[in-house]
């Protein structure tokens, strides 16, 4: 009975699907691009323009310096179906998740890692509960920012808390995060200012700079070779004061906030400097 059990599981998650409820296009390749800038050499071009004169490998070799695709931020997920025209899907409907079989991921995750430079990414939920975060996967220990609630204070402070990877008996909020979101009632925005060159993580929520973390030294050949990966995960269940739906997307703006002059810093180190602190 337990393997006819666990059979019907694995059929029940094959027939899942998770709804797409806003796609893009997918970015044009880099070779579509380098091919377009080829064409400097055509000689339908005025004659007054110096490209004409380059041969067309060289004009290839300078484009491929001139042009750098940019980070486009997408969902994967096995229940996320192929969309006929290559679409990829930026905004989904969670809810099917939260009746997956057990052993089941119940998150999300952008389908392209994160390798170089500095990368901005906003994850927006219309709603989130306590345990809803972001977290960065790749790097040997966990990195995650979840919100939370302080109720040491009266009345309860809703903030959000990270997990130190240097000391994981702790959990340690976010002094600029506290009551800046709302149970169920409001959306939450998630910022992620991903700096591979510096190996670091500035947090922002609902608009609010928070901290830039180091990553854990102990997997540095690891992240740095394969990159990074933005996971969001504990979606809330429906409640009386929740939405029948839980919409999560996921974007990376050509605008993204300025890299913060400020040094990284290790969780402790933040807490140190006052701008983490224990939760009670």
């Amino acid at each position: 009975s337990a393997l006819i059990a666990i059979a019907q599981q694995i059929l029940d998650s094959e027939a899942m699907s998770i709804p797409v409820t806003r796609w893009v296009d997918p970015p044009m390749p880099s070779e579509a691009i380098y091919a377009f800038l080829g064409i400097a050499t055509l000689p339908r071009l005025l004659p007054g323009n110096p490209l004409r004169h380059l041969p067309r490998e060289m004009v290839l070799r300078v484009a491929q310096f001139a042009y750098s695709p940019a980070y486009r931020a997408s969902w994967s997920h096995p229940w996320i179906d192929t969309d006929a025209d290559g679409r990829e899907a930026v905004e989904v409907d969670v809810m099917p998740l939260l009746d997956a079989p057990f052993g089941q991921y119940l998150g999300l995750t952008v389908s392209r890692p994160i390798r170089r430079g500095v990368t901005y990414v906003e994850v927006t939920l219309n709603c989130a509960w306590y345990g809803t975060g972001v977290q960065l996967a790749g790097l040997g220990q966990e990195f995650r920012l979840a919100l939370t609630c302080d109720d040491s204070t009266i009345p309860e402070t809703n903030t959000a808390h990270l997990l130190p990877y240097d000391d994981m008996t702790q959990r340690l909020a976010v002094r600029n995060f506290d009551n800046c979101w709302t149970w169920i009632t409001e959306p939450v925005i998630f910022g992620l200012l991903i700096d591979m060159t510096r190996g670091c993580c500035t947090f922002y929520l609902n608009g609010r700079v928070g901290p830039c973390v180091r990553f854990p030294s102990s997997g540095a050949q690891h992240w740095r070779q394969h990159g990074v990966q933005i996971q969001v995960d504990e979606f809330p269940e429906e409640t009386s004061q929740g939405p029948p739906q839980c919409l999560v997307s996921c974007a990376s703006p050509r605008l993204s906030p300025p890299t913060p002059s400020s040094v990284p810093m290790t969780p402790q180190e933040l807490r140190d400097k006052g701008d983490l602190y224990v939760e009670m």
